[in-house]
């Protein structure tokens, strides 16, 4: 009852401001304040946000999904998983020629450390041939097919991921073998890559250990 109450004495304020706005203006009444003064008007003033707020959403999402499936690439398995298979191939023979110093210990770290450290100066070099030469006569010609797929290809290798950007693994087996994993995708049609293990020259033992099996004692 007393709610009921309340809701009377609102009512009864509102319809007072509405006459003297009234009044103010000389019998007449601005649209813009009746809606400002009235509950029906209110109440619409709310719908009106609210279903512009709907749209504006509705228009952002929608938008939004369509750059999403207009740049979303889709990747066949069989053709994922030979990217895969070739980049572990090349990295395994990035990997054949690191030489670890005396006394370093290796980690997947380090030896990841130098495997970019060669795709970057690789990449360096291939980016310096493909600038146009200063002083150089006649019209600059465009890199060379050849010269754009081995930037691209760099620049993938650089990423260390594979084609559906799930990151390789590195990992240290044996104390002087590296050892390089892709995810890749199984199905019918394709298997993922096997890893990579390349055993990396000038790596030591620990001190106190040998790399000679144990003599047997005799009798």
């Amino acid at each position: 009852m007393v709610a009921g109450l309340d809701e009377v004495a609102k009512r009864a304020e509102k319809i007072e401001e509405r006459e003297e706005a009234k009044r103010r203006a000389g019998g007449k009444m601005d649209a813009n304040v009746a809606a400002l003064v009235d509950d029906t008007g209110a109440r619409w003033k709310r719908r009106t946000n609210i279903f512009l707020g709907t749209v504006l959403a509705v228009v952002l999402i929608g938008g939004g999904l369509m750059m999403y499936f207009a740049n979303r690439r889709v990747v066949d398995v069989r053709e994922g998983n030979a990217e895969a298979r070739r980049m572990l191939t090349e990295l395994s023979l990035r990997a054949g020629r690191l030489a670890l110093p005396a006394g370093d210990t290796l980690t997947a770290a380090s030896a990841k450390r130098q495997l970019l450290e060669q795709i970057a100066a690789d990449l360096k070099r291939i980016r310096d041939d493909m600038k146009p030469r200063p002083g150089s006569p006649g019209k600059f010609a465009p890199p060379s097919p050849q010269l754009q797929k081995e930037r691209d290809w760099l620049e993938k290798m650089e990423m260390l991921r594979d084609a559906w950007g799930q990151p390789l693994a590195f990992e240290v087996v044996g104390g002087d073998t590296l050892k390089i994993t892709a995810i890749g995708k199984a199905s019918g049609k394709s298997a993922p890559p096997e890893p990579v293990t390349v055993r990396l020259r000038g790596t030591r033992q620990p001190p106190g250990k040998s790399s000679l099996p144990p003599e047997k004692g005799g009798q």
